[in-house]
């Protein structure tokens, strides 16, 4: 049952002997070899995911149930290896880290690192048994023969990055309040130290995919020619934070996407400090199109779609950043039209001469989206252009005007559409299941990808418009878990994203519970207590 290839990749025979193995001498001697092949850091990982799982379930991985490996030990500890083809465990191919950091990385560090950080606590059955409601491998040797080497070395031990196009997507946000603490008032030095901390952790995880906010409110943290340094960036900074963030992400081999907001602006305070050269300052100070071009919603301001001068601007914006930089795609999330009120676009609706106010909106919606594609493709064939709309449909024509069906199914409009389905399984409105089932049944276009987007921002927190399951976050501490292993399952799903890096790995959140519940359990064994 061994690999023919023991001494070039000895992991994965670890795995079968471990998996074969019916004597628990064997098991716990192959756990420790298996250790020794990993960095600390993992060791440390699967040694602590198996103790807190073994400690709380009082699970024994039994003889007969030997598929049931250390890997899978109980919810913490993988994704279900058992899932559809496109999100089995095999490493990607043309994967690469440079500095000599060559590490075999699985998609099981996905689930079990989301566990680790994103969850208060352990909620696994007690008794002397595996739980019943636990997702294990069913036919992991099977797996286990189908991975492939993860990193491809030149003589000097390093490839450039090279993204897989045909890898499933695990995503992560890493929105602009980031800045906050990792750019502002930083030096060049410290924001790189900072984001490659940043950059490690995520790539840790098995995160592949990475979508970086470099344009939040028409601010660019950019050297830009159609945008002013947004406001975590100091006014003297000498140095590219892009740039910065493009080598240290391809450094930790994650695919890089500029993520930016193409009509939110800022407050009006902001505008009226901005420097007259920027063209939004213009029609900010112009009595024909202050009003019409840039229109004032409750504190901010907006750039309206409905005409072409607007959405070329947009166009440009994107070309600028998709021109300059070596990133992996461009991506926007669901700031669309920001209120149903019919005097935000008046006058050019009144121009249009129509009599159906959302009919118009949506064209304008999707001339922007296409003008973004098209700049997009221009700069780079191969280069991606993304969508993370709203979860449900209802909001995105309802309220937004996103026209996401189309999108859907039909080609020149975006490469992947990422939804926001941040909702429980107990959401009375769009419960998550049948939110999930509603995108796989409209993504119909072949080159269009399907990326569920799920958050652990939610974590603890009170879901106000759920309805009946608005304390569901609250009560329940594996929802992402859960989410993710249903995920996992779906043939019409082809990657997941996270939202957000801070919420998933911030002190106060599960990350420090389960450090103190490590901390506990080991006193409490030396202590000789079971």
């Amino acid at each position: 049952m061994l690999s023919e290839n023991m001494r070039s990749f000895p992991i994965k025979n670890i795995i079968l002997l471990y998996h074969f193995s019916r004597n628990n001498a064997s098991r716990f001697f192959l756990f420790v070899i298996l250790l020794y092949f990993h960095k600390v850091s993992r060791a440390i990982l699967i040694r602590y995911t198996y103790r807190i799982c073994k400690f709380f379930s009082a699970a024994v991985l039994p003889g007969e149930n030997d598929a049931y490996t250390f890997l899978d030990t109980a919810k913490y500890s993988t994704i279900s290896v058992s899932a559809a083809d496109r999100f089995s465990p095999r490493l990607l191919p043309n994967d690469s880290r440079t500095g000599g950091q060559n590490m075999k990385k699985w998609m099981y560090w996905i689930l079990t690192g989301v566990i680790l950080c994103s969850t208060p606590g352990c909620t696994q059955k007690a008794g002397n048994s595996v739980p019943e409601d636990a997702m294990f491998c069913d036919n992991l040797a099977e797996r286990v023969q189908e991975v492939e080497q993860l990193h491809v070395e030149t003589a000097t031990g390093t490839t450039e990055f090279s993204p897989s196009d045909s890898a499933p997507v695990y995503a992560m946000w890493f929105p602009v309040m980031e800045y906050a603490d990792t750019l502002q008032g930083k030096s060049q030095e410290e924001f790189r130290q900072a984001m490659r901390e940043r950059f490690q952790k995520t790539a840790d995880l098995g995160i592949n995919t990475v979508y970086l906010h470099v344009r939040a409110y028409q601010d660019a943290y950019y050297p830009s020619e159609h945008f002013p340094w947004g406001s975590y960036a100091d006014t003297d900074i000498d140095f590219d934070p892009l740039a910065v963030l493009l080598e240290e992400a391809h450094a930790q081999n994650l695919s890089a996407h500029a993520w930016i907001n193409p009509l939110r602006c800022p407050t009006d305070k902001a505008m009226q400090e901005m420097n007259d050269q920027y063209t939004i300052k213009q029609w900010y100070n112009s009595p024909e199109k202050n009003g019409t071009y840039l229109v004032q919603v409750e504190n901010n301001w907006w750039l309206n779609p409905a005409y072409p001068e607007v959405r070329q601007f947009i166009a440009d914006g994107a070309a600028e950043i998709a021109e300059r930089y070596p990133v992996d795609g461009i991506h926007i999330d669901d700031y669309f039209y920001p209120t149903t009120d019919s005097t935000f676009d008046l006058a050019a609706f009144a121009e249009n001469g129509g009599t159906d106010l959302t009919a118009f909106r949506l064209e304008q919606t999707n001339a922007m989206v296409q003008a973004i594609y098209q700049a997009v493709k221009k700069a780079d064939a191969a280069m991606q252009f993304s969508i993370s709309p709203q979860g449900t449909m209802q909001g995105n024509y309802a309220h937004q005007y996103a026209d996401v069906k189309r999108w859907a199914s039909e080609p020149g409009f975006c490469d992947a559409l990422i939804p926001q389905i941040y909702y429980g399984f107990e959401n009375e409105t769009a419960p998550f299941t049948d939110t999930v089932s509603a995108w796989t049944e409209a993504v119909t276009e072949e080159s269009v990808s399907l990326v569920v987007g799920i958050g652990t921002h939610k974590m603890g927190k009170e879901d106000t418009w759920a309805g009946s399951g608005c304390h569901e976050w609250q009560e329940h501490s594996d929802i992402p878990q859960r989410q993710v292993e249903y995920l996992l399952q779906c043939k019409d799903v082809d990657g997941i994203a996270i939202y957000d890096y801070d919420t998933t790995f911030a002190p106060e959140t599960a990350a420090e519970a389960m450090a103190q519940q490590v901390q506990a359990l080991l006193r409490t064994q030396s202590a000789g207590i079971r």
